[in-house]
């Protein structure tokens, strides 16, 4: 019995995700690169950032029933010497832009795009704020800690909050491109 041999052979489907992945990733890199650059070109951007978290921090701790003050980068408790100086690390500016890398890279919508980066930043904005007055708490009650907790626990809660973060938006990107794919 001869085999038979068909000249229209089913071609390989070939998978996406790699060249994906690579695409990804290098958009990713090319965005943040260029978000870190402009973090190095405009250092007295960066200043007035370090200024008005501290000036925020403060406000918040007034605003809970606290007492403090800020002048410049420094937060301060009453009749105390600087508790925190807000250096360009402490703004949450690094982490907005790894988001932002991220967002950029992904393939959604423009619309979805700013959404997210807004969103994003905003959220990790108040985290933000949020870490200073834990980290005040924690200098002024708890100083052996302060160590573990600025240099190990925060950072993880940063990194876990940005996946978390891009994974809720990138859910709802998902549900908005097909929302307007069925409508229009």
């Amino acid at each position: 019995m001869r085999a038979r041999f068909s000249s229209k052979a089913k071609p390989k489907k070939r998978s996406t995700f790699f060249p994906q992945v690579v695409r990804f990733l290098v958009i990713f890199g090319l965005t943040w690169g260029v978000l870190h650059s402009l973090t190095i070109i405009f250092p007295g951007a960066l200043q007035r950032l370090c200024v008005f978290h501290a000036r925020i921090t403060s406000v918040v701790i007034s605003i809970l029933g606290g007492s403090s003050g800020s002048q410049g980068t420094l937060i301060f408790f009453p009749k105390s010497v600087p508790v925190v100086n807000v250096i360009p690390e402490c703004t949450g500016v690094f982490a907005m832009n790894v988001l932002a890398a991220a967002i950029v890279a992904f393939p959604a919508t423009f619309l979805a795009k700013g959404v997210g980066i807004g969103v994003g930043a905003l959220l990790i904005f108040v985290l933000n704020i949020i870490r200073l007055l834990v980290m005040l708490v924690v200098i002024r009650y708890l100083p052996r800690y302060e160590e573990l907790l600025h240099d190990y626990l925060w950072q993880f809660i940063f990194i876990g909050f940005i996946v978390l973060t891009m994974k809720t938006w990138t859910d709802w990107a998902g549900k908005v491109e097909k929302k307007s794919e069925l409508s229009g």
